[in-house]
């Protein structure tokens, strides 16, 4: 199994930040592993709710299907894959903080096929595109704060 850990503070409120970290319609904005991602089950989203996400990763292109297993408003926002190469656990908490939120992300996966030869390589190159796509999440958010609505 391999787990994979980073946290950002990012100066922004907790309900802006969730708000935007958990609709798959800015997955693509953050994340430079997704390419398109969309909620496919109809209603809000909470406990049950269904993602469909089109990846990249080591040069491979996937799509992969998400179902929700865990959400708490400005808490915690959690999913596993339900198809794809990569069983994959993606947990999202928020903490807030005095002007800001500390966003945690984690995933934790166990390859398979082609993705388990890279087994000694994925975590350090996890690890890197995660910190990169908290940064790249970071900066989009703060730069909104001076924006107009």
């Amino acid at each position: 199994m391999l787990r994979v850990e980073e946290s950002t503070v990012i100066n922004r409120p907790i309900e802006e930040v969730f708000a935007y970290a958990t609709d798959p319609a800015h997955f693509s904005e953050w994340s430079p592993m997704v390419i398109d991602a969309r909620q496919t089950s109809d209603g809000p989203m909470g406990v049950g709710s269904t993602i469909q996400s089109t990846l990249q990763f080591l040069g491979r292109r996937f799509d992969s299907e998400q179902v929700v297993t865990e959400y708490e408003p400005n808490r915690i926002f959690s999913g596993r894959s339900t198809s794809g190469p990569v069983p994959m656990n993606l947990t999202s908490t928020f903490e807030p903080l005095a002007g800001g939120t500390r966003f945690t992300w984690a995933i934790e996966g166990e390859s398979k096929g082609f993705f388990s030869l890279a087994d000694p390589l994925l975590v350090p190159i996890g690890r890197r595109q995660i910190q990169a796509m908290l940064g790249t999440l970071k900066d989009l958010l703060e730069a909104r704060a001076g924006a107009p609505a």
